[in-house]
């Protein structure tokens, strides 16, 4: 999911029963990126160094990465290099 920046500081208010969230630091300015995992699945976050602003990688059962990433159409040229 993309765009899902809260208007309160409370990342709860976005959690599902039944599922692990993975979101990127939404403190940054961003408008927040997070995917959501079936919590029956192993998960797990994958740090990629990436310095574009809006991404997340997450590791699936140890053999399938996904990912999600938003560029904003007011995305700044350094920002749009980093992608």
């Amino acid at each position: 999911m993309t765009e899902v920046k809260y208007k309160t500081n409370c990342v709860s208010e976005l959690s599902l029963n039944g599922f692990e969230l993975y979101s990127n630091d939404f403190e940054k300015n961003s408008r927040g990126v997070l995917i959501y995992v079936n919590s029956c699945l192993c998960s797990s976050l994958v740090n990629t160094k990436i310095k574009f602003n809006e991404n997340i990688f997450i590791r699936i059962n140890s053999d399938i990465v996904i990912g999600t990433i938003y560029r904003s159409p007011s995305s700044k040229v350094d920002n749009d290099d980093e992608l």
